[in-house]
Protein backbone atom coordinates (compact mmCIF):
# COMPACT_ATOMS: atom_id res chain seq x y z
CA UNK A 1 0.00 0.00 0.00
CA UNK A 2 1.20 3.50 -0.66
CA UNK A 3 0.19 6.85 0.80
CA UNK A 4 -2.79 8.30 -1.03
CA UNK A 5 -3.85 11.85 -1.67
CA UNK A 6 -6.57 12.68 0.83
CA UNK A 7 -8.82 15.66 0.49
CA UNK A 8 -11.63 17.00 2.51
CA UNK A 9 -15.22 17.96 1.88
CA UNK A 10 -16.26 19.09 5.31
CA UNK A 11 -19.07 21.15 6.70
CA UNK A 12 -18.76 22.22 10.31
CA UNK A 13 -22.47 21.88 10.85
CA UNK A 14 -23.58 18.26 10.79
CA UNK A 15 -27.18 17.79 9.86
CA UNK A 16 -29.67 20.63 9.59
CA UNK A 17 -28.69 23.13 12.22
CA UNK A 18 -29.76 26.70 12.53
CA UNK A 19 -31.30 29.44 14.55
CA UNK A 20 -34.79 28.40 13.55
CA UNK A 21 -35.90 25.27 11.74
CA UNK A 22 -39.28 24.38 10.31
CA UNK A 23 -39.18 21.05 12.09
CA UNK A 24 -36.89 20.67 15.06
CA UNK A 25 -36.02 17.04 15.97
CA UNK A 26 -35.54 17.91 19.63
CA UNK A 27 -38.94 18.61 21.20
CA UNK A 28 -39.28 20.30 24.53
CA UNK A 29 -36.88 23.17 23.84
CA UNK A 30 -38.69 26.39 23.07
CA UNK A 31 -37.23 28.07 20.02
CA UNK A 32 -35.51 24.87 18.89
CA UNK A 33 -32.74 22.77 20.36
CA UNK A 34 -30.04 24.66 18.52
CA UNK A 35 -31.24 27.90 20.09
CA UNK A 36 -31.31 26.61 23.64
CA UNK A 37 -28.20 24.49 23.89
CA UNK A 38 -24.82 26.29 23.56
CA UNK A 39 -22.99 23.08 22.64
CA UNK A 40 -25.39 22.57 19.75
CA UNK A 41 -24.81 26.09 18.49
CA UNK A 42 -21.03 25.87 18.89
CA UNK A 43 -20.63 22.45 17.27
CA UNK A 44 -23.71 21.47 15.30
CA UNK A 45 -26.21 19.04 16.79
CA UNK A 46 -25.78 16.37 14.10
CA UNK A 47 -23.21 14.67 16.35
CA UNK A 48 -24.92 15.51 19.60
CA UNK A 49 -28.06 13.45 19.17
CA UNK A 50 -27.96 9.64 19.30
CA UNK A 51 -30.92 8.26 17.37
CA UNK A 52 -30.07 4.72 18.46
CA UNK A 53 -30.20 5.64 22.13
CA UNK A 54 -32.74 8.45 21.71
CA UNK A 55 -30.87 10.92 23.85
CA UNK A 56 -29.21 14.28 23.51
CA UNK A 57 -25.56 13.80 24.33
CA UNK A 58 -24.88 17.36 25.49
CA UNK A 59 -27.68 17.01 28.03
CA UNK A 60 -26.73 13.48 29.05
CA UNK A 61 -27.29 12.61 32.71
CA UNK A 62 -29.00 15.93 33.32
CA UNK A 63 -25.96 17.99 32.33
CA UNK A 64 -26.89 21.31 30.85
CA UNK A 65 -24.13 23.67 29.84
CA UNK A 66 -24.04 27.43 30.15
CA UNK A 67 -21.10 27.74 27.75
CA UNK A 68 -20.37 25.70 24.64
CA UNK A 69 -16.92 25.62 23.03
CA UNK A 70 -16.60 23.87 19.67
CA UNK A 71 -13.57 23.15 17.49
CA UNK A 72 -13.63 21.24 14.23
CA UNK A 73 -10.61 20.57 12.05
CA UNK A 74 -10.22 18.78 8.74
CA UNK A 75 -6.91 17.04 8.11
CA UNK A 76 -5.10 17.12 4.78
CA UNK A 77 -2.32 14.76 3.83
CA UNK A 78 -0.90 13.88 0.41
CA UNK A 79 1.56 11.17 1.40
CA UNK A 80 4.60 13.37 0.79
CA UNK A 81 4.24 16.68 2.59
CA UNK A 82 3.80 17.63 6.20
CA UNK A 83 0.47 17.10 7.90
CA UNK A 84 -1.78 20.13 7.84
CA UNK A 85 -5.13 21.02 9.33
CA UNK A 86 -7.18 23.14 6.98
CA UNK A 87 -10.57 24.70 7.45
CA UNK A 88 -10.30 24.94 11.26
CA UNK A 89 -13.40 26.48 12.76
CA UNK A 90 -13.77 27.45 16.39
CA UNK A 91 -16.92 28.71 18.01
CA UNK A 92 -18.19 29.70 21.44
CA UNK A 93 -21.80 30.09 22.53
CA UNK A 94 -23.50 31.15 25.77
CA UNK A 95 -26.89 30.59 27.31
CA UNK A 96 -28.66 32.38 30.13
CA UNK A 97 -32.15 31.53 31.33
CA UNK A 98 -32.80 29.32 28.32
CA UNK A 99 -31.83 31.92 25.72
CA UNK A 100 -28.65 32.79 23.78
CA UNK A 101 -26.39 35.27 25.58
CA UNK A 102 -23.19 37.20 24.96
CA UNK A 103 -19.84 37.93 26.61
CA UNK A 104 -17.64 41.00 26.36
CA UNK A 105 -14.65 39.03 25.03
CA UNK A 106 -14.12 35.54 23.56
CA UNK A 107 -10.73 34.13 22.52
CA UNK A 108 -9.55 30.72 21.23
CA UNK A 109 -5.80 30.03 20.77
CA UNK A 110 -5.13 33.75 20.86
CA UNK A 111 -7.68 34.50 18.15
CA UNK A 112 -10.54 36.85 18.92
CA UNK A 113 -13.89 35.38 17.90
CA UNK A 114 -16.44 37.39 15.93
CA UNK A 115 -20.07 37.65 16.99
CA UNK A 116 -22.61 36.31 14.49
CA UNK A 117 -26.03 37.77 15.20
CA UNK A 118 -29.20 36.04 13.97
CA UNK A 119 -30.38 36.95 10.48
CA UNK A 120 -33.64 36.00 8.77
CA UNK A 121 -31.82 34.30 5.88
CA UNK A 122 -28.99 32.74 7.90
CA UNK A 123 -29.70 29.32 9.37
CA UNK A 124 -26.20 28.05 10.13
CA UNK A 125 -24.23 30.64 12.10
CA UNK A 126 -26.12 32.70 14.60
CA UNK A 127 -26.08 33.69 18.25
CA UNK A 128 -22.46 32.61 18.65
CA UNK A 129 -18.86 33.71 18.34
CA UNK A 130 -16.75 32.16 15.58
CA UNK A 131 -13.30 32.18 13.97
CA UNK A 132 -11.48 30.23 11.26
CA UNK A 133 -8.01 31.51 12.18
CA UNK A 134 -5.05 29.24 11.34
CA UNK A 135 -4.09 29.30 15.03
CA UNK A 136 -6.93 26.83 15.55
CA UNK A 137 -5.00 24.23 13.51
CA UNK A 138 -2.78 23.43 16.51
CA UNK A 139 -3.15 20.18 18.46
CA UNK A 140 -4.08 22.10 21.61
CA UNK A 141 -6.80 24.50 22.64
CA UNK A 142 -6.82 27.42 25.02
CA UNK A 143 -9.88 29.57 25.40
CA UNK A 144 -11.16 32.41 27.49
CA UNK A 145 -14.21 34.57 27.90
CA UNK A 146 -14.83 37.74 29.84
CA UNK A 147 -17.96 39.07 31.51
CA UNK A 148 -20.56 36.45 30.69
CA UNK A 149 -23.26 36.98 33.29
CA UNK A 150 -20.58 38.31 35.65
CA UNK A 151 -18.28 35.34 35.02
CA UNK A 152 -14.84 35.19 33.35
CA UNK A 153 -12.74 32.11 32.71
CA UNK A 154 -9.47 30.93 31.10
CA UNK A 155 -8.53 27.29 30.42
CA UNK A 156 -6.39 24.98 28.30
CA UNK A 157 -7.87 21.59 27.37
CA UNK A 158 -7.06 18.49 25.36
CA UNK A 159 -8.73 18.07 21.97
CA UNK A 160 -9.20 15.38 19.35
CA UNK A 161 -5.69 15.06 17.83
CA UNK A 162 -4.79 14.71 14.17
CA UNK A 163 -4.53 11.19 12.74
CA UNK A 164 -0.93 11.69 11.68
CA UNK A 165 0.30 10.05 8.49
CA UNK A 166 -2.50 8.09 6.81
CA UNK A 167 -1.75 5.16 4.54
CA UNK A 168 -4.36 3.61 2.26
CA UNK A 169 -4.52 2.09 -1.23
CA UNK A 170 -5.03 4.29 -4.26
CA UNK A 171 -7.68 1.83 -5.48
CA UNK A 172 -9.78 -0.61 -3.43
CA UNK A 173 -10.51 -4.12 -4.67
CA UNK A 174 -14.18 -4.85 -3.97
CA UNK A 175 -13.45 -8.58 -3.68
CA UNK A 176 -10.44 -8.20 -1.38
CA UNK A 177 -11.24 -5.15 0.73
CA UNK A 178 -8.41 -3.09 2.22
CA UNK A 179 -6.79 -1.75 5.37
CA UNK A 180 -6.38 1.91 6.40
CA UNK A 181 -3.68 2.82 8.93
CA UNK A 182 -2.71 6.08 10.61
CA UNK A 183 0.03 7.11 13.02
CA UNK A 184 -1.86 8.60 15.94
CA UNK A 185 -4.35 6.54 17.91
CA UNK A 186 -5.98 7.38 21.22
CA UNK A 187 -6.20 4.28 23.45
CA UNK A 188 -9.68 3.82 24.86
CA UNK A 189 -11.17 6.30 22.40
CA UNK A 190 -13.35 5.56 19.37
CA UNK A 191 -13.29 6.52 15.72
CA UNK A 192 -16.29 6.81 13.44
CA UNK A 193 -16.19 5.64 9.82
CA UNK A 194 -18.71 6.22 7.05
CA UNK A 195 -18.70 5.07 3.42
CA UNK A 196 -20.77 6.67 0.68
CA UNK A 197 -20.75 5.62 -2.96
CA UNK A 198 -21.34 7.89 -5.93
CA UNK A 199 -23.28 5.32 -7.99
CA UNK A 200 -26.94 4.58 -7.38
CA UNK A 201 -27.09 1.17 -5.70
CA UNK A 202 -23.76 1.61 -3.93
CA UNK A 203 -23.50 -0.02 -0.53
CA UNK A 204 -23.30 2.78 2.04
CA UNK A 205 -22.43 2.04 5.64
CA UNK A 206 -21.17 3.59 8.85
CA UNK A 207 -19.86 2.24 12.13
CA UNK A 208 -17.85 3.10 15.23
CA UNK A 209 -14.94 1.13 16.62
CA UNK A 210 -12.18 1.29 19.21
CA UNK A 211 -9.26 3.41 18.05
CA UNK A 212 -6.44 0.97 17.25
CA UNK A 213 -4.58 2.96 14.59
CA UNK A 214 -6.53 1.69 11.61
CA UNK A 215 -9.65 0.04 10.27
CA UNK A 216 -10.60 -2.59 7.71
CA UNK A 217 -13.01 -2.47 4.78
CA UNK A 218 -14.15 -6.06 4.41
CA UNK A 219 -14.29 -8.00 1.12
CA UNK A 220 -17.46 -7.17 -0.79
CA UNK A 221 -18.32 -4.38 1.63
CA UNK A 222 -18.11 -2.14 -1.43
CA UNK A 223 -19.92 -2.90 -4.66
CA UNK A 224 -18.33 -2.74 -8.11
CA UNK A 225 -20.45 -1.85 -11.14
CA UNK A 226 -19.53 -2.92 -14.68
CA UNK A 227 -20.53 0.55 -15.82
CA UNK A 228 -20.46 3.43 -13.37
CA UNK A 229 -18.20 5.83 -11.51
CA UNK A 230 -17.19 3.23 -8.91
CA UNK A 231 -16.03 5.95 -6.56
CA UNK A 232 -16.52 5.85 -2.79
CA UNK A 233 -16.00 8.63 -0.28
CA UNK A 234 -14.54 7.21 2.91
CA UNK A 235 -14.79 9.55 5.85
CA UNK A 236 -13.45 8.95 9.35
CA UNK A 237 -13.28 11.17 12.37
CA UNK A 238 -12.81 11.25 16.13
CA UNK A 239 -14.38 13.46 18.74
CA UNK A 240 -13.33 14.54 22.21
CA UNK A 241 -15.45 15.87 25.08
CA UNK A 242 -14.39 17.84 28.14
CA UNK A 243 -16.65 19.30 30.82
CA UNK A 244 -15.48 22.04 33.20
CA UNK A 245 -16.99 24.26 35.87
CA UNK A 246 -15.76 27.81 36.23
CA UNK A 247 -15.08 29.33 39.66
CA UNK A 248 -18.33 31.24 39.15
CA UNK A 249 -20.24 27.98 38.76
CA UNK A 250 -20.80 28.09 34.99
CA UNK A 251 -20.89 24.67 33.33
CA UNK A 252 -18.67 24.59 30.24
CA UNK A 253 -18.78 21.87 27.59
CA UNK A 254 -15.90 21.59 25.10
CA UNK A 255 -16.40 19.53 21.94
CA UNK A 256 -13.68 18.93 19.33
CA UNK A 257 -13.72 16.91 16.14
CA UNK A 258 -10.89 15.83 13.82
CA UNK A 259 -11.98 14.61 10.40
CA UNK A 260 -10.62 13.50 7.05
CA UNK A 261 -12.15 12.17 3.86
CA UNK A 262 -10.79 10.25 0.89
CA UNK A 263 -12.38 9.65 -2.49
CA UNK A 264 -11.10 6.27 -3.68
CA UNK A 265 -12.06 4.33 -6.83
CA UNK A 266 -13.08 0.67 -6.64
CA UNK A 267 -12.07 -2.17 -8.94
CA UNK A 268 -13.45 -5.75 -9.05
Amino acid sequence: MKPFHLWVAVFFISGVVGCKTASDPFPGFTGGFSDNDPIARASGHGDLFSQDENRILSLENGQHFDVGVGLQRAQYFDGQNEIDNRFPIGAMAFEKNGAPAQASSTVMNGSDLTWFAPKPDEIYWCNLYRSSDSALSNDSLSFSYQDFDGDSYVARVGIAPTFGKIVCPDTISASLGCHFTYDTSVPGDSIYISIQGVDSGSINSSWAQIDTGGFVIRPNQLRFFSSGYNLYFINFYRIHWTALISPGGKRIGIYSREETEAGIPVKP
